[in-house]
């Protein structure tokens, strides 16, 4: 699902709606095998409904949910078009939140300043705040694979813009990403089908796989990643 109009006005907005595109936050999809509920055999193709829902938190720092909706996709492209936006100058650069100041993100080795463009410090439809009291865009996010709430979307956000701006990353990510999950015979297609070199980095980190499956812990990450001629 991608955002194909602009952000709906608070008067023309439904809390079960995506406030971009206006279509139904419950998508119907075509039926995997099983009902992941009753477990009963579904007719391929059979039609079946799944949730794709992103909620803000709109309102002071710290505000619980409650706010605006949105798609997962459809939030990512309006993030995406906005951040490209600013780099053409046709977005202001974003003033200091009166009562944020400069967002600011902890990731464990540094703090790093985030700058957001205006779709990250407020919400489009009603234009109050949505990030958390340390500068984070905290979402609750309700899919088909459950609830999660808490999730910094700022990070999603931040790792498209990112393969925006760097489109041969694409593969890299895959990649990296793969190894990451222990699917070693995905990863060695990824190598086989776009060449992908093994010490590949990929993110702003400017780690391999290698040295991250390091960093982790993850020993059969290590293991398989050398057996593939990986090197630190």
């Amino acid at each position: 699902m991608a955002s194909t109009s602009q952000p709906l006005s608070e008067s023309a907005y439904s809390p079960d709606t995506c406030m971009f595109c206006s279509q139904s936050l419950r998508i119907t999809t075509s039926a995997p095998d099983t009902d992941s509920e009753s477990e009963r055999p579904l007719e391929r193709g059979e039609p079946t409904t799944v949730i794709d829902d992103v909620e803000l938190h709109c309102g002071p720092p710290g505000s619980v949910p409650g706010g605006h909706h949105a798609h997962w996709a459809c939030l990512i492209d309006h993030a995406t078009a906005q951040a490209r936006a600013r780099a053409h100058g046709a977005v202001p650069p974003v003033p200091a939140d009166p009562v944020l100041g400069a967002a600011v993100r902890d990731t464990g080795t540094e703090t790093e300043a985030r700058t957001y463009p205006p779709a990250f410090t407020t919400c489009v439809v009603c234009r109050q705040n949505i990030l958390d009291p340390s500068g984070r865009f905290i979402v609750d996010v309700r899919n088909e694979g459950g609830e999660t709430r808490g999730f910094d979307f700022g990070v999603i956000i931040e790792e498209e813009e990112f393969l925006d701006s760097h489109p041969s990353q694409v593969h890299s990510r895959a990649f990296h990403d793969l190894v990451a999950e222990g699917d070693y015979v995905g990863a060695i297609d990824v190598i086989a089908e776009h060449d992908v070199d093994v010490n590949c980095t990929y993110g702003n980190d400017g780690l391999t796989a290698l040295q991250k499956a390091m960093y982790s812990g993850d020993a059969s990450g290590v293991e398989f990643l050398r057996s593939l001629g990986a090197t630190v």
